[in-house]
């Protein structure tokens, strides 16, 4: 079966999920390392889906 989710929220460097699974309840907490990604004018292997540095 497939996981539904009741409730899911970001605090701090964490996401907690909570739903139910197999008919069973579960709580899961993942962590979570964002990455910012800025325009540059400076040569670089990284493209945005425009195609621009």
């Amino acid at each position: 079966m497939s996981k539904f989710y009741t409730n899911v929220v970001c605090l701090g460097n964490y996401i907690f999920e909570r739903g139910i699974e197999d008919g069973l309840p579960f709580d899961e907490k993942h962590e979570f390392k964002p990455t910012l990604y800025i325009p540059t004018t400076t040569k670089t292997d990284w493209r945005t889906l425009e195609d621009e540095p």
